[in-house]
């Protein structure tokens, strides 16, 4: 075999590479739409249960029922997407709100394909939620996505650097 054969089989293999990482990263990164609806259904569950805890303890009737399906909604968004509540059921996700009282602000992604992002939406305007900050399925989904964008990055670096020196 020559060289020449062997370097256009080099950088067809890279190429090769280069697209099926891309294309992982791609799919990786479609799984998320699915997974902020779970997520947007979970906070205004816990929005509404806020409200019915509020008015049944203003009523002097028990709560206890609708604690524990509350308790369940915020044990799914921690699932989903490493949210943490407090005792009055105010739901963050790295300091972001998700449900404040009983309002559920909703998330959403920002740009497309390798460029997505997150944010909340508020009154006026979003939030740039950090995607460092996200844990759960959705967080280790958008790590993967970015680790894997980041191994494709690699891979052409090198053919670059391997295609430098042998010119």
């Amino acid at each position: 075999m020559s060289a020449i054969t062997a370097l256009n089989q080099f950088a067809q293999t890279d190429q090769n590479m280069s697209s099926s990482l891309y294309s992982t990263a791609l799919t990786q990164f479609g799984s998320v739409s699915p997974l902020i609806t779970q997520i947007n259904a979970a906070s205004t569950q816990i929005a509404q249960l806020n409200g019915q805890i509020t008015s049944a303890q203003a009523s002097g009737q028990s709560a206890v029922a609708l604690f524990d399906q509350r308790d369940a909604a915020i044990n799914q968004l921690a699932g989903l997407i490493g949210a943490t509540a407090d005792s009055n059921g105010n739901v963050t996700v790295g300091g972001v709100p998700l449900v404040s009282g009983t309002s559920a602000l909703k998330l959403s992604t920002t740009g497309s394909g390798a460029a997505i992002g997150l944010s909340v939406s508020l009154a006026k305007g979003s939030l740039p939620l950090n995607v460092s900050q996200v844990g759960g399925q959705l967080g280790g989904i958008m790590a993967g996505a970015q680790s894997t964008l980041n191994l494709q990055a690699q891979v052409d670096g090198f053919a670059r650097t391997t295609a430098t020196a042998l010119n």
